[in-house]
């Protein structure tokens, strides 16, 4: 677990509101970049259709998260989305991130330090993993979800863990998201 201050939960709180999402909307963290790119980021077109889509389908506000060194990333990613994606990435450090997570109903991205940072703060989480490190790294219970796609046979390569992760479409994140959910919403007891 990962503890917030109610002071910074609120300044997440805050800046969300200066940003035009209103208290008790659903919102949902993407966070596209991630380090090592070539063996552990899914496709940055498949972030912005899930964004598209949760946004659509389940009324959430989407916010882009990233470091100063993944903006680039997230604003691609944000102009490929239809709607209105509010991208803080590059726009925060990480006690700030770590509060606009805190109030998220969901966080969803590649495998990377994040994943554990936002399951350490507990909204609901998908990660999307190559095949090399979900067993060890992965999370697989009712909040927290792990979306992963292992090769049928042969060594796992720098491409084959690529054409795994490209195996991974967008509705295997976006069923896995809703089930995060589901199961974050009855756990709560909000449901």
């Amino acid at each position: 677990k990962l503890w917030m201050t109610g002071e910074e939960r609120a300044e997440g709180a805050a800046a969300l509101a200066e940003s035009g999402i209103r208290a008790g909307e659903r919102v949902i963290a993407l966070h596209p970049g991630v380090h090592d790119a070539a063996t552990r980021a899914w496709r940055e077109e498949r972030f912005a259709e899930l964004g598209t889509r949760l946004a659509a389908e389940i009324g959430a506000r989407i916010l882009i998260l990233g470091s100063r060194e993944e903006a680039e990333i997230a604003g691609r990613v944000a102009g490929a989305m239809r709607g209105s994606p509010v991208v803080f990435a590059g726009r925060t450090g990480l006690r700030q991130t770590m509060a606009l997570i805190s109030n998220s109903s969901l966080w969803i991205g590649s495998d990377g330090g994040m994943l554990h940072t936002a399951v350490g703060l507990a909204p609901a989480t998908v990660g999307i993993f190559g095949p090399t490190k979900d067993v060890r790294w992965g999370y697989h219970t009712p909040n927290h979800r792990t979306v992963v796609r292992h090769p049928e046979q042969g060594p796992c390569d720098a491409g084959v863990i690529r054409q795994c992760l490209d195996a991974i479409i967008v509705e295997d994140v976006f069923q896995a998201s809703v089930a995060a959910l589901e199961a974050s919403t009855v756990s709560s007891g909000a449901g």
